[in-house]
């Protein structure tokens, strides 16, 4: 019995390393930790959920789902508060994880699972609601929030979040603006950011929107494609130092902006509608300008040998310059596509200083490929593709370039 609880107290003590691990930005040490507790300890629901999060931080999702489904398996038939509490925040980190597997069904099964026996649990609702939100569903999603911003029960600093979301949703929808503007307003912010740092670098002889060269057999130079990347695929590089070849990157995350008076609206992808589209097209209001996600749902066919002709003459033309200047403004780089749905594919693409027009270029070329294959959605910037059966999930996450820093600064 003694031995039972020095095991115990000894997984406790691992459990609050962890935590603090956690807190230090150092999840491999707490993934390290946890599973040593649950060899000395045995199975626990407490040590697997945390072993889940740890999991989700390192973005291993397919390891994190056995574990917190065995530990809501072994809560089974536990009763008391405490177990409903864990219960209810298992499964929310379960919806969690069909979040990152881009499985938007499931996670908004998991959410209203949660809600059905406690509809009290703020999370849930709003995690069900940002859900909602990233597949485009506007009213349901405002619905979701509406409700937790009158909850007496949540917090009243969770509520005033929420009236703060309604309030900016029903402003924006109430102006009638064109959702195009938040595409503009990624572009503005992140080339004024990227001007600056230009202006800085060629002080000291770097040059700015270099293309990636190679020698080819017959000794002419062509712009280099990285090895097993789309044959359409070359590269530009932010920055270079011309006398040593050294490289530089504009950030180091992919830029979101935020806007002014709509502030709430970056906190979670919304998708706003694009109107006079002869097919469904959405604007996200996380829609970062170097790194643009342009998603693809076709009603029937495979998105990857119908779309990406399109978009690889698209870059092309933006790699070439065809939306910029002499020396400014061309694509910088494009994704191999990842197969989201059976019938989707995502691209992303940095647009590097790209004037907007290169969006609507591509609306219009959209627009001409629907007439031959339909398109049941198109998603410009983050979001989800709603489900057109069970999710698509790689063996492992696509390559993917270097993202940049976050400036959430309005323009």
């Amino acid at each position: 019995m003694a031995a039972k609880r020095q095991r115990a107290d000894a997984a406790d003590r691992a459990a609050m390393e962890a935590v603090r691990c956690i807190g230090d930005g150092r999840p491999a040490e707490a993934q390290g930790l946890l599973e040593q507790a649950l060899s000395e300890e045995g199975e626990r629901p407490d040590l697997l959920h945390a072993l889940a999060v740890v999991e989700m931080q390192l973005g291993e999702v397919g390891k994190a789902r056995p574990h917190v489904e065995r530990a809501l398996a072994l809560l089974q038939g536990t009763q008391g508060e405490e177990a409903a509490q864990m219960r209810a925040l298992f499964t929310l980190t379960l919806a969690a994880v069909a979040q990152e597997e881009d499985d938007p069904a499931g996670a908004q099964a998991a959410c209203q699972d949660v809600l059905t026996s406690r509809p009290d649990f703020a999370p849930a609702r709003s995690t069900l609601a940002a859900i909602l939100f990233a597949l485009g569903e506007l009213d349901d999603g405002r619905a979701e929030m509406h409700r937790l911003s009158v909850d007496p029960r949540v917090p009243e600093e969770e509520r005033a979040g929420a009236r703060a979301f309604v309030e900016a949703l029903d402003r924006w929808r109430a102006s009638g603006e064109h959702p195009r503007a938040f595409l503009v307003a990624h572009r503005e912010r992140y080339c004024r950011f990227f001007d600056d740092m230009a202006r800085e670098a060629a002080t000291k002889g770097w040059i700015a929107e270099a293309a990636v060269f190679v020698r080819a057999e017959d000794g002419t130079s062509r712009p280099r494609v990285p090895e097993g990347a789309r044959p359409y695929a070359a590269v530009r590089v932010d920055l270079v130092d011309p006398a040593t070849g050294q490289r530089g990157l504009v950030g180091d995350q992919p830029m979101v902006v935020v806007r002014r008076g709509f502030e709430p609206l970056a906190r979670i992808p919304v998708l706003l509608p694009w109107p006079g589209i002869p097919f469904d097209l959405c604007v996200s209001t996380q829609a970062p300008w170097d790194e643009l996600p342009v998603q693809v749902l076709l009603e029937e066919g495979d998105p990857v040998a119908c779309v990406d002709p399109v978009i690889g003459a698209w870059y092309t033309d933006g790699f070439e310059g065809r939306f910029g200047e002499a020396d400014r403004g061309r694509f910088h780089y494009v994704g191999d596509p990842e197969r989201s749905r059976a019938h989707g594919a995502t691209w992303r693409v940095d647009l590097g200083r790209a004037r907007t027009e290169a969006v609507d270029a591509l609306v219009e070329r959209l627009a001409a490929l629907h007439r031959e294959v339909p398109l049941r959605r198109v998603i410009l910037g983050r979001g989800s593709l709603p489900p057109d059966g069970p999710p698509v999930r790689p063996e492992a996450p696509p390559l993917r370039r270097p993202g940049r820093r976050p400036l959430p600064s309005s323009p």
